[in-house]
């Protein structure tokens, strides 16, 4: 169910889920141990086994444990900067560091530490109106370099829900031989094949706040010949790679909110259900807007990005605060900070208007019930702002 506080509806997902209630029920019992699993007692045991159990559940819900290793870490944008870092690192001769306008800000911002590196930095679009991938065109351009190239490759864009196909990135790892990270952060429960991930990719990266879990642990599969350097220096643990004292209780928070989330997740309905509101949502609002990315096939189940020419996404999220919806603006996770929106850009959007959009995300099991009456709130406050 959509989080109900106060008479207040949260359609805000992508920045952050509410908690699954497995996780909120696991905390009121008070049965979870803080030891550190790094100890050798029996309750530092205790505390390694829930952190096995983790590990073991995502080997078997994403089907890499043969291929892939995990490592638990504070969230996405550790875990990204992790791969892309370490390849700035790793090596001599020429590299390549290719980074998309549409990127999460994890990853886009770390063009800003490019010069301390031996680095050829290239910012592409590389997308059509509807935000699709030109792969095409990319592996043209990549075959033009020579040297190391290094991919952030995003499954699912966190402000408008498209979809880039993991296949696409296979192609382009199999024809370029490029390093490819996958920013898989808004794939969980939003996409269909969500957890069939290919093994030639070279790692994937996560954040358990997204469908449930604590905020603060992500997790990352890489490949087991993977010579992977972590951002920070310490003691390694026990079964926990990453140095520093593992989560328990976050990493654990993962299991429960992920076999929840898994559980209550229908592809179908929810696609149906988001396409009702995307269609309606941009009858509405025509001539004035429209629903960004709307023509494109590969949508996620939950995101619609609404563009309204004449009307300031900030000044439309506090109209909609005013009355009780709580939505988002520009990057799930960075709603407000504002500056022109590079994504909407990419898609074509003239750079004074690029702000002029909100976000809904809604939850992972919405229905056509919770569809029809979300459209109903919304263009209830949609119809006093245009």
């Amino acid at each position: 169910m959509v989080k109900l506080t106060n008479k207040r509806y949260y359609f805000d997902y992508n920045s952050s889920s509410p908690l699954a209630k497995s996780v909120i029920k696991w905390f009121t019992s008070g049965d979870f141990f803080v030891a550190n699993p790094n100890s050798l007692h029996t309750s530092g045991k205790k505390s390694l086994k829930l952190i096995r159990e983790t590990q073991n559940f995502l080997f078997d819900t994403f089907k890499l444990g043969s291929t892939h290793k995990v490592f638990f870490h504070s969230g996405a944008t550790e875990g990204i900067n992790t791969f892309i870092i370490n390849e700035l690192n790793q090596g001599d001769g020429e590299k390549h560091l290719i980074l998309f306008e549409t990127d999460h800000s994890s990853a886009y911002k770390i063009k800003n530490i490019t010069d301390h590196y031996k680095i050829n930095l290239h910012l592409k679009t590389l997308v059509n109106s509807d935000g699709e991938l030109q792969t095409d065109q990319l592996i043209s351009f990549i075959q033009t370099l020579k040297g190391k190239i290094i991919i952030n490759f995003t499954w699912v864009n966190n402000e408008t829900g498209i979809i880039w196909p993991l296949m696409e990135a296979v192609k382009i790892k199999q024809v370029t031989g490029a390093f490819i990270h996958v920013d898989a952060t808004q794939s969980v429960c939003k996409i269909k094949d969500w957890n069939q991930l290919s093994p030639q990719l070279d790692a994937y990266t996560y954040s358990g706040h997204k469908f449930g879990s604590l905020t603060g642990v992500g997790f990352s599969f890489y490949k087991k010949d993977y010579p992977i350097q972590y951002l920070v220096n310490g003691a390694k643990g026990v079964l926990h790679s990453r140095p520093g004292t593992p989560n328990t209780t976050g990493i654990y928070s993962v299991y429960l909110a992920l076999s929840e989330t898994m559980k209550s997740y229908d592809y179908a309905e929810s696609l149906a259900a988001i396409n009702y509101l995307k269609d309606n949502l941009d009858q509405l609002v025509k001539p004035q807007g429209f629903v960004v990315g709307k023509n494109s096939t590969n949508r996620c189940t939950n995101t619609i990005s609404l563009f309204l020419n004449d009307k300031k996404g900030q000044d439309l999220l506090n109209i909609f605060d005013m009355n009780g919806l709580e939505v988002g603006v520009g990057s799930a996770c960075s709603s407000g900070v504002l500056g022109p929106n590079r994504v909407l850009i990419a898609y074509g959007v003239d750079e004074n208007k690029s702000n002029n959009s909100i976000r809904f995300s809604f939850e992972t099991d919405l229905d056509m019930e919770k569809a029809k009456n979300y459209f109903e709130m919304i263009k209830k406050v949609l119809m006093k702002a245009i």
